[in-house]
């Protein structure tokens, strides 16, 4: 197995929006090794808070909302933003798979728009 992408390895971010994202489907955002460098999520559900899951997955057959347990979960509130990103980034060996869900571990739908800045 090769190593992971390092901060060395990275020549620019990509971004990704997704908008309007929810539990179904799951999105695939990339596939393979990659690093999360920051996000903007801005929850759009009037009534349920909105957390977006962040998956170390290959694809979005290999997640399942409430049963497969996300690397990240990104919380946004009713109404809500979030956004920033960690003083390192965070590793994904298999790609990344994202959705958005009323709870941090759950599958109740809730409904957000997400931009993730990757390499």
């Amino acid at each position: 197995m090769a190593a992971v992408k390092s901060d060395a390895d990275v020549k620019g971010l990509k971004p990704h929006l997704s908008s309007a994202l929810d539990d179904s489907p799951v999105v695939l955002v990339v596939a393979g090794q990659s690093l999360l460098y920051g996000w903007h999520i801005k929850a759009s559900h009037a009534t349920l808070a909105a957390y977006v899951q962040v998956f170390d997955a290959a694809a979005i057959a290999d997640v399942s909302l409430g049963t497969t347990v996300p690397k990240l979960s990104i919380g946004a509130g009713i109404l809500g933003t979030a956004e920033g990103g960690p003083a390192k980034p965070i590793a994904f060996g298999l790609g990344i798979c994202i959705a958005c869900a009323s709870t941090a571990l759950g599958s109740t739908a809730s409904t957000a728009d997400v931009n993730l800045f990757y390499a």
